[in-house]
């Protein structure tokens, strides 16, 4: 109850705070029980973490800190910690206390007071600081040795000369052969923060194999963190095998970032050696597959699936007879359903496909719609791959078109697309029942895909015209993409069926440059218009054009995105599928600016405020992106500038920032732009003109801070 008066009322809290004020100096004055000191402690650490202002009471906590009760010097230390840098003058009245508990008898006191000295943050108190920090760093205690590791690199952030001057780096790289294995972690850690701006902490290679050697001292995290370092160096050919040797036990581990770090480790220092490291890919497999198999959370095996799929990539015949290890099972979540359909196409040869076959086809009458239709794209990947058993997959794919359920109809649509175009003497068969499942199907790019064949292979459908003259009769109500599709489809069907598709073509032709709600159809509709009417043979050769056959397809293939994810193994780029570069960004900076300052932040602008850098996107990975991203900021202005001009600003590649795509239609131009900054990932950004308009700026990226620095940073520098 007095909590809530507290929280509620002004006058309660400050009423709340005299009282234990008032309580703390009885206390504190020896007029109270180590009970009641213990009890008035808790209450005033309760109340701070409630959010009440309690620093006037930082003389009494002090002297409390002077206990041999262990929770309320823990308690007390908390408090001191918090308020330290609101009370600087009154932070010194705990120093000497902070200084005796540095020397108590007991590791933990020992310990705690470091710890909370280091936490304090008030420069004044750096010079009272660094001796204990010398003293931490030869304490016969690992605990107060580990502490005092991490209270050196605090005492770097605060004053970094005087941290050099002391010369504790020295003392940091004489703790690597600590015998406590969570003081050498500790150690490298620290080392790592100091050394970050002279180019990193780089070890020796006696003193790596030494860390190697007593790998079993160490936590799994710190296993982890020394592993990591040992694929940072640079090896000769007897130190590369000496490595390995040393790391090949840890493959058996049973936790998996420690397996983890091990094959990034191989992979880093035999990539130089192409036997080697094709080697090390099939020697890293069977661990990774045996973590998989044994693994009973489902957010531990996700990312052993996405760096199984990553090693697939470069060695498609590792897992040839380790299929059945990716059946599905029904207590999987859907991502990892989705996952491991994934990897059966990637495995699948002509020994295993018909095994794998069936069992997609168990998956494609799944309740859940995504494991369904991946599992009946994978049907269509694998039919395509291996052509022995294209007949029968197309075979099921089109038995499964009775079953009239619309997001597996949308799928098959999709996936005989791709067969026909792989295997053309396949479509007649496909044409056959396309008739059935043309009013089930939803999806506006399943009923394009339709479209597409019956202008296609039409000739070999006597009903095709036909079909397509109920979609021109439909015309208002279709999407712009089978819109296009269907001119696309008449008009070869017209050199196909002249008779039957003259009067369908005609009125398509009418209703689409009649139709001013897409600019891309009525062009479309034009552009044929004056083809047929100047000369209907110079129409065949450009509509009608003979198709060349289609060996393989490419669109999946990205050998520099992979390459890219070798060099980024156990990380996120891995399960993400995206170079580092692009997702992951570092916070920024926050600066406050006076009002003097900001009404002259617009002239400061002459110089670019962002550090970029060139980054490299390809179209199809800045539409992804860009669908994934939500708008993080977005700005109109009226800039005097023609769509010439706006689309010649941004391909000028200045400050980093890369054009993408740009365009004119209509009235409406548009540029589409990406840039990456040096401390963060990329930020996409679209810039819109209509005729008599302000120019609107839109920036998707991970965060909206950076969003709205980066169209600033367009609209002040690059319009301006």
């Amino acid at each position: 109850r007095r909590v809530m008066m507290m929280m509620t009322s002004g006058g309660g809290k400050r009423d709340e705070v005299a009282e234990l004020k008032a309580r703390l100096q009885q206390i504190a004055s020896r007029a109270g029980s180590s009970t009641d000191a213990l009890a008035a402690v808790q209450k005033a650490v309760s109340c701070m973490t409630q959010g009440l202002d309690v620093s006037s009471l930082f003389p009494e906590m002090v002297m409390l800190a002077n206990t041999r009760n262990i929770i309320q010097k823990k308690l007390v230390y908390l408090y001191l910690c918090t308020y330290a840098e609101a009370q600087p003058d009154l932070s010194l009245l705990c120093v000497n206390t902070l200084h005796k508990d540095c020397s108590d008898s007991s590791p933990m006191v020992r310990g705690l007071a470091l710890r909370a000295m280091s936490s304090l943050r008030i420069t004044n108190l750096v010079e009272y600081l660094l001796p204990l920090v010398r003293d931490s760093l030869l304490d016969v205690s690992p605990y107060v040795r580990k502490t005092g590791v991490m209270a050196a690199t605090k005492l770097f952030t605060m004053a970094p000369g005087l941290f050099a001057s002391a010369g504790l780096t020295g003392k940091l790289f004489q703790l690597l052969d600590d015998p406590d294995g969570v003081v050498v972690t500790n150690a490298l850690l620290a080392l790592q923060e100091v050394l970050a701006q002279s180019g990193g902490l780089a070890l020796p290679h006696n003193v790596m194999f030494r860390l190697l050697a007593r790998l079993k001292d160490f936590t799994e995290w710190g296993q982890c963190l020394v592993i990591d370092l040992a694929s940072q160096l640079e090896y000769t050919q007897e130190h590369m095998l000496a490595t390995m040797n040393a790391l090949d036990d840890k493959l058996k581990h049973t936790n998996s970032a420690v397996v983890l770090a091990v094959c990034r480790t191989f992979l880093s220092i035999t990539q130089d050696h192409a036997e080697l490291h094709a080697a090390v890919v099939s020697r890293i497999t069977g661990p990774l597959l045996l973590l998989m198999e044994t693994a009973a959370n489902p957010e531990v095996m996700y990312p052993l699936l996405a760096h199984l799929k990553l090693l697939l990539s470069q060695q498609q015949n590792l897992l040839y007879d380790d299929y059945k290890l990716f059946y599905v099972r029904a207590s999987d979540p859907r991502y990892i359903k989705t996952a491991k359909i994934e990897l059966l196409t990637l495995i699948a040869n002509s020994r295993s496909a018909a095994n794998i076959l069936e069992e997609m086809m168990a998956y494609a009458t799944d309740s859940d719609a995504l494991c369904s239709r991946a599992a009946l794209t994978a049907v269509g990947t694998i039919a395509i791959k291996i052509p022995a058993i294209a007949t029968k997959a197309l075979s099921k794919l089109l038995c499964l078109l009775d079953m009239e359920v619309d997001y597996v109809a949308d799928s098959i649509v999709l996936v005989l697309k791709d067969v026909v175009r792989k295997y053309p003497t396949a479509s007649a068969e496909v044409l056959d029942r396309l008739e059935t499942c043309f009013h089930i199907v939803t999806e506006p790019q399943a009923k394009a895909s339709i479209v597409w064949m019956l202008g296609e292979y039409g000739e070999k459908l006597t009903n095709a015209p036909y079909l397509l003259e109920d979609l021109v009769d439909a015309w208002p109500s279709l999407h712009s993409d089978v819109k296009l599709q269907l001119l696309s489809a008449v008009a070869k069907l017209y050199f196909k069926q002249p008779q039957a598709c003259q009067p369908v073509l005609g009125r398509l032709l009418q209703n689409a440059v009649g139709d001013d709600s897409d600019v891309d159809v009525h062009d479309r509709a034009l552009l044929y218009y004056r083809l047929f009417r100047r000369s209907p043979e110079e129409a065949a050769r450009v509509i009608n054009s003979a198709k060349t056959p289609i060996p393989c397809f490419v669109e999946g293939k990205k050998p520099e995105l992979q390459d890219r994810l070798f060099e980024e193994f156990n990380t996120l780029s891995v399960v993400y599928e995206l170079p580092q570069a692009l997702f992951v960004r570092r916070p920024p900076s926050c600066v406050e600016v006076k009002p003097a300052e900001a009404a002259a932040l617009p002239n400061q602008l002459s110089k670019p405020l962002l550090e970029l850098c060139s980054c490299e996107l390809t179209p199809a990975e800045f539409q992804r992106l860009w669908g994934q991203l939500a708008p993080g900021c977005q700005q109109e202005k009226q800039w005097q500038l023609s769509p010439a001009e706006l689309v010649a600003r941004f391909k000028k590649n200045a400050h980093g920032i890369t054009c993408i795509a740009s365009g004119t239609v209509g009235d409406t131009t548009k540029v589409y732009v990406h840039v990456q900054e040096k401390t963060g990932g990329a930020t996409l950004l679209e810039a819109v003109l209509r005729q008599g308009a302000a120019i609107s700026l839109t920036a998707r990226c991970a965060d909206a801070p950076t969003a709205q620095r980066f169209v600033s940073f367009v609209a002040d520098v690059l319009l301006s």
